[in-house]
């Protein structure tokens, strides 16, 4: 969170920081795999970023332009979301690891 503030004051945006699920969460949609509960978070950050497209632009006040930036996992789950998002895909992340 820390360098979140650091980006929205030296470049005076907005900025939006995704926490993602490390685990299926009870009531939250999850992938079954032979009878095991796994997680999507590359779902969770498409949906954070449709939610920035649709109302968050709007509700942070900040210009429609967007930036996209992760770290490590992060980064990882972003790219594979957006390109999920470019192809038209809706593939969750254990298939794209299969």
């Amino acid at each position: 969170a820390h360098r979140c503030l650091e980006m929205a004051d030296s470049m005076n945006v907005a900025v939006v920081s995704v926490e993602y699920s490390l685990f299926c969460q009870v009531n939250r949609h999850c992938i079954v795999n032979d009878n095991s509960n796994a997680f999507d978070p590359v779902n969770d950050v498409s949906i954070a970023i449709d939610w920035i497209e649709s109302k968050g632009v709007e509700e942070l006040n900040a210009h429609s332009s967007l930036l996209a930036s992760g770290e490590s996992s992060g980064a990882h789950l972003l790219m594979l979301a957006m390109l999920n998002r470019r192809d038209g895909e809706k593939q969750s992340s254990t298939e794209q690891c299969a």
